[in-house]
């Protein structure tokens, strides 16, 4: 049998468990549909229904947990004498698929909702926004939201590289065709996940004067 074949069935303890339960977790990308609602509950949701800050941030915080944590069980499921490495580090990258995808669809999110709030605060005077202005905002794309801070003096030239950076990780998920080429290891993911935490927070000082982390910390 083959390696990877042997090790599926070892953890699963069926052939093909490993496949069938990455076909489920299809279903739990970030997305808000009813039933997700309902459970996070009215006061965590902004007046269209979309996730408030608040929640994004705890959810942000939640994922980025069970990404430092990692399949601690991987090792303790699989049979004694199962050593390979390689193997065991592919495993790895499988069953972070779902909490990373998760994690950096959310980061785009964020930066999108913070990239028009700060515009809103920081580029357009008070006295002329309106529910127009809001909209045309709202619809702009992310890169021209992203340009108009940086050539107001929000963000600097560094800031808007790592908020671009953090977002075409964001597209190169929510756009990957083949969900099985999306695999890492987990130190290129634990550095990616604290890159797109500082990208949140440069938006999200601009806004607030304190960091996402803080925002977890009083709510």
């Amino acid at each position: 049998m083959d390696p990877w074949d042997a090790f599926i069935e070892a953890y699963t303890g069926v052939p093909g468990g490993l496949k069938q339960a990455l076909e489920d977790d299809e279903s739990k990308s970030y997305t808000l549909n009813k039933m997700q609602q309902a459970r996070i509950g009215m006061s965590e949701l902004n007046d269209d229904g979309s996730p408030s800050i608040r929640y994004q941030t705890k959810r942000f915080y939640s994922l980025k947990k069970e990404i430092e944590n990692g399949p601690q069980t991987l090792r303790e499921k699989v049979p004694d004498g199962f050593s390979d490495e390689e193997i065991f580090e592919r495993m790895e990258a499988v069953l972070l698929r779902r909490p990373v995808n998760d994690l950096f669809l959310l980061v785009g999110s964020l930066i999108e909702t913070l990239s028009i709030k700060a515009v809103l605060d920081n580029v357009i005077d008070e006295n002329r926004v309106s529910n127009n202005v809001e909209e045309h905002v709202e619809r702009l794309p992310q890169t021209e939201r992203e340009w108009w801070l940086f050539s107001t003096g929000v963000i600097d030239a560094g800031e808007k590289g790592k908020i671009r950076e953090a977002y075409r990780l964001r597209n190169n998920i929510a756009h990957m065709k083949d969900s099985s080429g999306n695999l890492y290891s987990k130190s290129d993911v634990m550095t990616a996940v604290e890159d797109a935490e500082e990208a949140i927070n440069i938006l999200h000082t601009s806004v607030w004067d304190f960091t996402l982390k803080h925002r977890k910390v009083i709510s």
